[in-house]
């Protein structure tokens, strides 16, 4: 008789809204039907709890994007990826994530995949996001046009 021993359950990271309509629910869903554990950290929930000046903050950093308070929202996201050790980051477009945080998960988590579904074409491509692409283990893109677009930027 042979012992199977029992795999420890996958743990995904997913970065994006955990909204019942979004995106980033779907595939939480998905992943949840295949045995992953899944975890949300929301981008603009944490921006929003760092900026200063109460709603004025708030209703400011959706428009303009204010660096530090960036970083400091981006802090939360590393913690939690130390916390809960991902197997798989799973990042919902790009915005609200900066290169540097990816570029520290990759040599905290070497082991950990990080994926990008960017769901917009390449003309929302912005400096920020660019700076994002060549730290994703894969980039998915939603149409086969834009993949040499993006793959140009370092996305693989």
């Amino acid at each position: 008789m042979t012992s199977s021993v029992p795999s420890a359950t996958p743990r995904v990271l997913i970065v994006g809204s955990d909204s019942p309509p979004s995106l980033e629910s779907s595939y939480a869903r998905a992943l949840r039907g295949l045995g992953c554990a899944v975890h949300f950290w929301e981008p603009m929930a944490a921006l929003y709890g760092v900026a200063r000046g109460r709603r004025f903050g708030r209703l400011f950093s959706t428009f303009v994007q204010v660096e530090p308070w960036l970083r400091k929202s981006n802090l939360e996201l590393l913690q939690l990826a130390d916390d809960m050790r991902p197997d798989l980051v799973l990042v919902i477009g790009t915005g609200a994530v900066q290169g540097g945080t990816l570029a520290q998960l990759r040599v905290r988590h070497p082991r950990c995949l990080v994926y990008c579904l960017f769901p917009d074409s390449p003309h929302m491509l912005d400096t920020a996001r660019i700076h994002c692409l060549p730290f994703f283990d894969r980039v998915t893109v939603s149409s086969p046009a834009w993949v040499e677009a993006l793959a140009r930027f370092g996305a693989r």
